[in-house]
């Protein structure tokens, strides 16, 4: 009896010595098979500075454990692969089209400069800054254009990723086809020390976040948004938004109509400038751009200061009828200290109207000769 189940245990071993073989046959040269993740995905590190199409790249298969090694000549990141910058103190530029599926930023004083001409296509997200206390920036200038579906954090994904990243757009296009996290949103796996910064001085920035997401949020870490200049244009914010600059904010984008709706509990406060605008788009008589400002708490407040302007354009050859009004802003609360300026193509007819009570707001009305 003894004797058949050693017998037997003999060959289940020989044959798991047989699956490793052949295991051992399939992998490449050199190379050993760790765990296999269906979705794993080739890595592409960068660790020197220069352009993004120069030979800066060392790679990591999908699968392997084999180091990442020097840079290898003609290695370039491809579509449904991913890539970082993962060395101190480098600098890379792009000026030509990239589409991979997600980049990051590792290591200290990392800088990715997107130059005019160059479009990076990011098809899963933007991992942002990571690295223990390592700092690093992405900046994105006149004529450059970047697409991101799916997440966008700027800094502080995971929990050792505490240091500080920035992404400065000087110009260019940035669309989010999902939420802007400023840091990490995950209170057990995220960072609460990062340090997460978008600075949009110039370009655009459209944040078109599915319906159950916040376009725009600072996360558990120390998140800021700095609205400098640019146009913005998101149709959701869990963050106070400062149009303290000359910045335009525009719901739903210059040329369409749309809504900015805060999806927060939180106080939050939008408030605008003098040399700042707000534009708003009318294309019917209830088809016009809206800043919906309002919480469950009804602590959440709009502050227009002395001169911001408002901006008023027809879309779709559209024109407005003697006495119609719209309710361009609706709001807990709402603090114009001074008076507004109505500017733009269609501003002529126009007057506004602060309204408090069941409708608190800001109302445009319409009437020839005003």
């Amino acid at each position: 009896m003894i004797r058949t189940i050693l017998i037997c245990l003999g060959c289940v071993l020989a044959g798991l010595c047989g699956l490793q073989a052949a295991s051992s046959d399939k992998a490449e040269k050199g190379q050993r098979k760790i765990l296999i993740n269906p979705d794993a995905r080739d890595l592409y590190s960068a660790r020197q500075s220069g352009n993004w199409n120069g030979d800066i790249w060392c790679l990591r298969r999908a699968n392997m454990d084999e180091g990442l090694g020097p840079a290898k000549r003609g290695a370039r990141p491809q579509p449904d692969t991913n890539a970082e910058l993962n060395g101190p103190g480098i600098t890379i530029t792009l000026s030509d089209k990239v589409t991979v599926n997600n980049f990051r930023i590792m290591r200290d004083k990392g800088r990715l400069i997107i130059k005019k001409g160059g479009q990076l296509t990011l098809e899963k997200a933007y991992d942002g800054q990571g690295g223990f206390e390592a700092s690093g920036e992405i900046e994105v200038q006149e004529g450059a254009t970047v697409t991101v579906t799916g997440a966008f954090c700027v800094a502080g994904a995971n929990s050792t990723d505490n240091g500080m990243g920035t992404f400065t757009q000087n110009g260019g296009d940035v669309t989010v086809n999902g939420t802007v996290f400023l840091t990490g949103p995950r209170p057990l796996s995220s960072s609460a020390q990062a340090v997460g910064v978008y600075a949009l001085n110039n370009g655009v920035l459209n944040i078109i976040a599915p319906e159950r997401q916040v376009g725009l949020r600072d996360g558990i870490g120390k998140g800021k948004f700095n609205f400098v200049g640019g146009t913005l244009n998101t149709n959701a914010c869990d963050l106070d938004i400062l149009n303290t600059g000359s910045g335009n904010f525009s719901p739903g984008g210059d040329e369409t109509v749309g809504a900015t709706v805060l999806k927060s509990d939180a106080a939050r406060t939008y408030e605008q400038g003098k040399r700042a605008r707000f534009t708003v788009n009318v294309a019917g008589r209830n088809k016009h751009d809206q800043l919906i400002w309002k919480n469950r708490s009804k602590n959440a407040k709009v502050v227009f200061e002395d001169g911001a302007t408002i901006w008023v354009s027809y879309l779709d050859n559209y024109r407005a009828a003697s006495g119609s009004s719209f309710d361009i802003v609706e709001c807990d609360q709402i603090e114009v200290r001074g008076q507004l300026k109505l500017d733009g193509p269609a501003a002529r007819d126009f007057s506004y109207e602060v309204m408090s009570g069941p409708r608190t707001g800001l109302r445009l009305k319409y009437g020839p000769g005003r």
